[in-house]
């Protein structure tokens, strides 16, 4: 197999949508939400998938660096974090809370220039 062809696939997925699957850029991932049985993956397009899948089936199949679980509904994709505020983090117009279970220090994942 092409390695060049393996390279650009690392950093994508195919999804399913309706009855074909989309090929969707991780870098486009906001943040992935649990519910139930299914998540939700919503993109920076607001394009929604919906996968018959729990969380943590999905965080073994994707392995990304970028893709971190912040808390047992959540999982963000580091590069879209807008803003820390407390205990929450906004990616896009959503504010999601992060968990010490998960992060037990922000700032260990993200690079935080603080005051003295």
């Amino acid at each position: 197999m092409n390695s060049n062809f393996n390279t650009n696939l690392q950093n994508c997925l195919f999804l399913k949508r309706k009855d074909a699957y989309e090929k969707v850029n991780i870098s486009d991932i906001l943040y992935v939400e649990a519910g139930g049985s299914s998540l939700t993956i919503v993109t920076h397009s607001k394009r929604q998938y919906v996968l018959s899948i729990n969380l943590k089936k999905f965080s073994m199949q994707v392995i990304n660096k970028d893709l971190v679980r912040v808390h047992r509904s959540f999982i963000v994709n580091l590069s879209q974090i807008d803003a820390v505020c407390g205990r929450l983090l906004r990616v896009g117009e959503r504010h999601i809370p992060y968990s010490d279970k998960f992060i037990p220090q922000i700032s260990q994942v993200l690079p935080m220039v603080r005051n003295v």
